[in-house]
């Protein structure tokens, strides 16, 4: 969404008149207000670190340039970004016809029509159909068309109407963008145009093609002091992106040790499944309730106590698994300072991610989640002369928007697509870690690198690496580091195969912590599997290399003691003949000086002076 504040920010005096923005973005004096000026902009901050909007604003319009749009088509782009904001702009209130229902029939407020106006200008849309369509909806009963009936709307139902129609118009027009983008980067394509009707095909790159390098950028872990449906999906797409992680993990592992012959049958493996299966599960799951409660016409509150009976019972759903269940739970209510009152208070449930618990408040989630439209709105939005906009709508028009797939429904969908895109793949991860949030250098700020860490799910390479042989040596390497603990037994290095070396080198090395006490006789490490001697590596478990350590650091401590002890002799003994040679000197300094006789005095100080300068002397 920078996009917005970019337009706002960096327009030229020529696009904001185009794009009606000084019409409602200026104060009295005519200087601009910018973000302040739209209800969608000015919820948030209107300036954020570290970003500048000139030259995001110019950045924008170079790529949609590269891409293909011109000038002209830019604007046509732009115009929808304008409309979608102008139309946040628009208030209702209460009709008077409505004055005796308590909630009103509502009406556009006499104080945003020019909103409403322009709105309608830019979606290129005539006024008085998109006031119809904002504040009464059509509703055909099974008799057909002959018994439509016009409803109006609530005040508060207008309100939801005009944020559907921009979403709508904004993510028809972002996934309208993608496509361009994606078709721009097969090669060799016509030039691109928003007001095209039919998709663009590739010339190059088939969609069945598998010659390809795809990137994908990880959104991180989220959670904050209130946590809603979008943090609920990005933390599911992270679930979803965990699992190929951990699985590509785990199959490089295992594949390693079929390599070398290493039996791993009994390596149990943690994993993210119990999350997986209690937001995506095939039987009960959260988005399956949240879709159900939009299809019923449901509430918030029945939502989240529907959750609370299948998963967070001491006897759960029978269709809920105990996993599912194991990582769901009911916090205790007037806990969270976050929620702002009891009506939100009971909206809250908590889920254990793999990276830590995360508390959600269901607040208007049946709301964000429904995805169609009433159906005389995408018919209206395709009856628009914006050519671009009537395309991106005209097969919505006429189609059933009842059946329309939820937004958590075409979420999953597309994540699946994305899993299965992914499995036919080889996969490389990087992970991309900032030392502090200052973005400063030579500043490592601990706190910060723990939290990216474990938001990251770099905690499941560790637990998956305790899980098997955590430790791993070459032959080679196995024996120059243990060799020493064995000096005593020159047979265990008699053979040519360093395999057979390593075996005997690991029984021996048992053998000497059952002599210390230090291993209980529970059976070979070999035989239980906490070692094994692999093709050309030894994979140990934490506690048997623990183990193998300790007579090693004995021998190296017994070393050390041994090599101090020579070092100490020589510089001993250096020092003693050091001081002989001194003594003698300094008596031949004495004698002299007794018997008055200065010439041998000084020579014999220059001989002193020799002794002290070194030993070569």
């Amino acid at each position: 969404y920078h996009v917005f504040y970019y337009m706002l920010a960096a327009a030229s005096p020529e696009q904001r008149k185009r794009l009606r923005l000084d019409t409602q973005g200026t104060q009295a004096d005519g200087e601009s207000t910018g973000a302040a000026a739209y209800n969608y902009t000015s919820k948030g901050e209107l300036e954020a670190p570290g970003i500048d909007d000139i030259a995001g604003w110019a950045g924008v319009s170079e790529q949609l340039r590269v891409i293909g749009y011109s000038e002209e088509d830019q604007l046509s782009i732009f115009a929808l970004l304008a409309a979608v904001l102008a139309l946040g702009n628009v208030e209702f209130d209460a009709s008077e016809e409505g004055a005796e229902d308590e909630r009103g029939h509502g009406q556009i407020a006499a104080s945003s029509r020019s909103a409403a106006e322009i709105a309608a200008d830019l979606l290129e849309i005539d006024a008085k159909q998109l006031e119809a369509k904002l504040t009464t909806r059509v509703l055909v009963p099974a008799g057909g068309r002959a018994s439509m009936y016009t409803i109006p709307l609530t005040p508060d139902q207008c309100r939801d109407t005009r944020d559907a129609i921009a979403r709508a118009v904004y993510t028809s027009l972002f996934d309208k963008l993608i496509a361009d983008i994606n078709t721009s980067l097969a090669g060799d394509t016509p030039k691109l145009t928003p007001k095209s009707k039919q998709p663009l095909k590739r010339s190059r790159a088939e969609p069945d093609d598998e010659r390809f390098i795809g990137f994908l950028d990880i959104f991180g872990f989220e959670n904050f002091a209130f946590n809603s449906y979008e943090q609920l999906c990005i933390n599911f797409t992270n679930e979803k992106l965990q699992s190929h992680f951990m699985d590509a993990l785990i199959r490089r592992q295992e594949e390693e040790w079929r390599r070398e012959g290493v039996a791993s049958t009994h390596v149990v493996f943690p994993d993210n499944a119990a999350q997986l299966e209690l937001l995506d599960g095939a039987t009960l799951c959260v988005f399956a309730l949240l879709d159900e409660e939009c299809a019923i016409s449901g509430t918030d509150d029945g939502f989240v106590s529907k959750m609370h009976n299948a998963f967070a019972n001491p006897n759960p759903s029978a269709n809920a698994t105990a996993s599912a269940s194991a990582v769901y739970s009911k916090p205790v209510r007037g806990r969270n300072r976050a929620a702002v009152d009891a009506a939100t208070d009971k909206l809250r449930f908590t889920i254990s991610h793999y990276a830590g618990d995360v508390e959600y408040t269901a607040l208007h989630w049946l709301e964000k989640n429904r995805g169609g439209l009433h159906q005389d709105l995408p018919r209206l939005l395709a009856s628009s002369r914006h050519s671009g906009l009537a395309a991106m709508f005209e097969a919505r028009a006429a189609s059933d928007e009842s059946k329309r797939a939820t937004v958590g429904a075409a979420y999953r969908q597309s994540l699946r697509a994305l899993s299965a895109t992914m499995s036919r793949t080889n996969q490389h991860y990087i992970r991309c870690i900032k030392p502090n949030e200052e973005q400063e250098p030579d500043s490592f700020n601990g706190v910060v690198v723990e939290r990216q860490m474990r938001c990251t799910g770099l905690g499941a390479v560790v637990e998956i690496q305790r899980s098997g042989y955590p430790v791993s040596f070459t032959h080679g390497a196995f024996v120059r580091r243990y060799k020493v603990v064995a000096f005593d037994r020159p047979q265990l290095f008699e053979s040519d195969d360093e395999r057979e070396i390593c075996v005997g080198l690991v029984k021996y090395l048992q053998e000497l912590q059952k002599g210390s006490g230090g291993e209980a006789d529970k059976g070979s490490w070999l035989d239980r599997m906490l070692a094994q001697v692999g093709l050309t590596k030894v994979f140990l478990r934490a506690e048997v290399y623990r183990q193998m350590e300790i007579p090693r650091q004995g021998v190296a401590r017994r070393a050390a003691v041994c090599v101090q002890r020579l070092c100490r002799g020589v510089r001993v003994r250096a020092s003693m003949r050091q001081l002989v040679r001194h003594q003698t000197a300094a008596a031949a300094v004495r004698a002299a000086l007794k018997d008055k006789a200065l010439p041998e005095a000084e020579a014999a100080i220059l001989a002193l002076k020799a002794v002290w300068e070194g030993y070569h002397v």
